[in-house]
């Protein structure tokens, strides 16, 4: 099957799932938009702990904006299962659906991460390798010939994400409500670039009361920066609670065909690479001490690392501190038969009005990670903040600064100055994030903006002067839950030399989007992609202006 046939059955798939998602939208939206006035919300009794449920009560109908329940399916839930019984708390059902809309927007723009990096739809592309360790489900990564920018492409879509302290964690949310919950995000481009991504969650799975199980699919084909690429990635979650604790059952499988300067950063030549690799993982939550293990099989290009992880972690807290600790053991055949411990500790206090983090990995002398942050509060919305890192793997990279926060009602500002040594190098940097949050009647405007920028040296042309990103989003919010919304994303970094000491023209490339929130649930968007039409972007050349259409959908039943 070729290129143009392979993408032909990816459309058609696509337009198949969009019909069959407006099939089932459709009602529910004229349902809501016939009556106002109809009643507004779905109340079932509160959860209670699971040993007491025997009968399904449901009390009155609230809110039928938000869900529906067949009465078809609930007379055979009762007749099926007259004595067990699942009970919905419908105010917690509905703000873990709000918080994973929320969690998968931090994803689109990675926003929470302060580095540098591009994406259009799942696809990343950064100026240099983010100065990051990375986890997956409590679970150190190690990159084998991949970068970090390459692992957050492939983890990303299928985790909730979270950002600290040079940290990345990739984690997944225990669901365990008896209700399906399903998300899916679908796109075409005019660059023929699709992508597909479907979410499935649901408690008390088979009828097994505590059985609650997630399973995603990431799938993508067609072409990015002029270069034909396909992924098809999937993730399951199984976990079951018991009296003993939480026993989780984690498998990934990562299957793709892609350039190699996706791969890895700044490659001397290009070429495509098939990386394959699964993993699966064990773990037991419990009170006394967290176990798990890891079995990985990584293969790229026929060169293939077997790794065996055992984990150990554990979590105390006490009235003012949190501290969590772990040691991780590995024994892996690539790039040598070797075996190693990983040590790692995670400290949050609180004393009197002083914000404290302190975060240390240690493998070696060669590998590890020291990161800390305070804050004092010295006025209503301002404090004085602090930070310092150490980070040596492949690079070594040493930061601190001191700054100010500023974060009034409707603003967040983080302003540093400070120190930064790279290898035998010092500079000076000064870095801001910024966020602003405005609402006129029913028009939202949310503003975020990212700068970095770094005293020039002459011994140090591997990073650009300056780097910025900035995302304006606008909602205009409608009756019956609807709204309109349209966004900017702007990225601008200076003269740089990559890594094969190439030099890299300064770059500005501007996004954009117009989306429609059709119900609650279901949105329809639209990408401009190189508003600016330039021809090049972080050293490389890019398309013409283009558009991308994709749906996102999120259905509970």
């Amino acid at each position: 099957m070729d290129v143009k046939s392979k993408s032909n059955s990816f459309r058609k798939i696509f337009w198949f799932i969009l019909f069959f998602s407006f099939v089932i939208i459709g009602p529910i939206w004229s349902e809501n938009n016939s009556d106002s006035k109809q009643a507004d919300s779905l109340e079932i009794a509160s959860i209670i702990d699971s040993t007491q449920a025997d009968s399904l009560e449901i009390i009155t109908i609230i809110d039928s904006s938000f869900v529906e329940i067949d009465s078809t399916f609930v007379e055979e839930l009762i007749e099926e299962e007259p004595v067990d019984t699942f009970y919905i708390d419908i105010q917690k059902l509905k703000e873990q659906v709000d918080s994973l809309i929320s969690k998968r927007k931090e994803i689109e723009k990675y926003e929470l991460l302060p580095h540098f990096i591009y994406n259009e739809n799942f696809h990343l592309k950064s100026v240099f390798e983010p100065d990051i360790w990375l986890r997956k489900n409590g679970f150190l990564i190690l990159p084998f010939t991949t970068s970090r920018t390459h692992l957050l492409h492939n983890f990303a879509p299928l985790f909730q994400t979270d950002f600290s302290q040079n940290q990345v964690s990739f984690y997944q949310t225990n669901y365990n409500l008896p209700v399906a919950m399903t998300e899916a995000i679908l796109g075409l481009g005019d660059l023929d670039m699709n992508h597909a991504f479907v979410r499935f969650q649901k408690g008390n799975v088979f009828n097994i009361r505590n059985l609650n199980v997630k399973a995603d699919y990431f799938g993508q084909d067609g072409y990015w920066y002029s270069v034909y690429e396909k992924s098809s990635n999937f993730n399951l979650h199984l976990f079951y609670d018991h009296k003993f604790g939480k026993f989780h059952y984690y498998h990934t499988t990562i299957d793709q065909e892609i350039p190699s300067d996706k791969l890895l950063e700044n490659p001397s030549t290009s070429s495509m690479i098939l990386e394959k690799s699964f993993d699966n993982a064990f773990l037991w939550e419990n009170k006394i001490l967290n176990a798990g293990i890891q079995l990985e099989n990584y293969e790229v290009n026929k060169m293939e690392r077997k790794q065996t992880h055992f984990l150990l972690n554990k979590t105390l807290i006490f009235q003012q501190h949190k501290i969590q600790s772990s040691i991780e053991y590995f024994i892996q055949s690539e790039p040598k038969d070797n075996s190693f411990s990983i040590f790692s500790i995670n400290n949050y206090s609180n004393i009197s009005s002083i914000n404290i983090g302190n975060t240390i990995i240690y493998q070696d002398d060669d590998n590890f990670l020291i990161s800390s942050e305070i804050d004092r509060k010295i006025y209503k919305f301002l404090s004085l903040i602090g930070k310092y890192s150490k980070i040596k793997n492949e690079k070594f990279l040493e930061r601190k600064g001191i700054g100010l926060n500023i974060s009034p009602s409707l603003a967040d500002c983080n302003l540093l100055i400070g120190e930064q040594r790279i290898a035998e190098i010092r500079i000076i940097y000064a870095e801001a994030a910024t966020a602003f949050i405005f609402k006129f009647n029913n028009l939202n405007i949310n503003l975020k903006k990212w700068t970095l920028y770094q005293k020039p040296d002459e011994n140090l042309k591997n990073y650009p002067e300056l780097q910025s990103k900035v995302f304006l989003d606008l909602v205009y919010n409608l009756k019956y839950n609807n709204a309109i919304k349209f966004g900017l994303s702007y990225f601008y970094n200076s003269d740089y030399r990559n890594d094969l000491n190439i030099p890299m023209k300064n770059n500005a490339n501007l996004d954009g989007y117009l989306a429609f929130k059709i119900t609650d649930r279901f949105e329809i968007k639209v990408d401009a992609i190189n508003l600016l039409n330039s021809t090049e972007f972080i050293g490389e050349e890019i398309p013409e202006r283009h558009y991308n259409f994709g749906v996102n959908w999120v259905f509970v039943n």
